[in-house]
């Protein structure tokens, strides 16, 4: 019982602070209550002061147009201020030199599409190998100038591989894109050979038709009155990655014959299987047949000495 009461006397000194504590919590709670019903019947007021916002107007977005006029009329339009339209063509030159930036300009566009770009590519050079004489056959160009306008000098002709050039000619014409697709040509061409000696005057189309058809039409007229066209067709079929096979068409027509064996009109049909051994060069075997058009056609053909059939190995390459 002693011990008891010993026990308790000696609790009091502690239980005074928790006591104490208990009482300042309560009274921390209860102001805390206060206060936050103060804030809150606060913002109810702030709340209840704030005025309607105005409803949103959707027609200035998504592309609408925007609202009209009092009397539904649209906003009467503004002519552009006249100061607009004063001062240099390009803002930069009021701060640096004009010459220089001129140059940077047409740096930028040089590096953007206007470039001078040039190619030399053969397509065609082939030894043909037939009932006939043999005979070889080239078909080169060389290309430079831009996107738009250019220069075309290409050479073209046959000749008997243990004889002389039989006919050649050399064109130079000027090319004008028209679409992405076209280009007009215009020039001269000059024949060579043991068959003819003119110049002709060249107009002409060249592009890819529908199915990446290449085709080439031109139609000469030469010094002499004569009138020629030309017309060529090719595709290319993709057998693999490495192998592609070409079918070409060619018809040569003499609208106004003068009697020389290299006017006569004729047609080619040939068929390559080229071998893509890199971008640039590609050989290739293939067949060729031929035939005269018009009544003096065996004449032409005798004189030329050109097979009418033959078995094509040669070589497409571009530099």
């Amino acid at each position: 019982m002693i011990a008891t009461r010993s026990l308790s006397l000696a609790m009091l000194p502690l239980m005074a602070p928790v006591a104490a504590f208990a009482q300042d919590g309560g009274h921390m709670s209860h102001g805390s209550h206060t206060a936050m019903e103060s804030t809150m019947e606060s913002t109810g007021e702030a709340e209840a002061e704030t005025p309607e916002a105005p409803p949103v107007d959707h027609s200035r977005h998504a592309g609408h147009a925007p609202p009209a006029g009092p009397q539904g009329e649209s906003p009467p339009k503004r002519d552009a201020d006249v100061r607009a339209l004063e001062g240099p063509a390009h803002a930069a030159d009021l701060y640096w030199d004009e010459e220089e930036m001129a140059e940077a300009r047409a740096q930028v566009i040089r590096s953007h599409g206007a470039l001078l770009v040039s190619r030399f590519s053969i397509d065609r050079l082939d030894a043909r190998i037939g009932g006939g004489a043999d005979s070889y056959v080239w078909d080169a160009e060389y290309r430079v100038g831009g996107d738009i306008d250019g220069l075309v000098l290409s050479t073209e002709g046959t000749g008997l591989i243990d004889g002389d050039v039989r006919h050649g000619e050399a064109q130079a014409v000027w090319r004008h894109a028209i679409n992405p697709w076209f280009d007009l040509h215009a020039g001269l061409r000059q024949d060579f050979g043991e068959e003819s000696d003119r110049t002709h005057l060249v107009l002409g189309a060249e592009g890819l038709l529908p199915y990446w058809i290449e085709t080439n039409a031109r139609i000469f007229v030469s010094t002499e009155g004569d009138i020629a066209a030309r017309l060529e067709a090719e595709h290319d079929v993709r057998i693999s990655r490495s192998l592609i096979l070409q079918p070409r068409a060619e018809l040569d027509l003499a609208i106004h014959d003068a009697g020389a064996p290299d006017e006569g009109s004729h047609v080619s049909l040939g068929l390559r299987l080229r071998y893509r051994a890199s971008a640039l060069v590609q050989p290739y075997v293939g067949f060729d047949w031929s035939s005269e058009l018009g009544g003096d056609g065996q004449d032409n053909l005798a004189a030329r000495r050109v097979p009418d059939a033959a078995v094509l190995v040669g070589l497409k390459a571009m530099f």
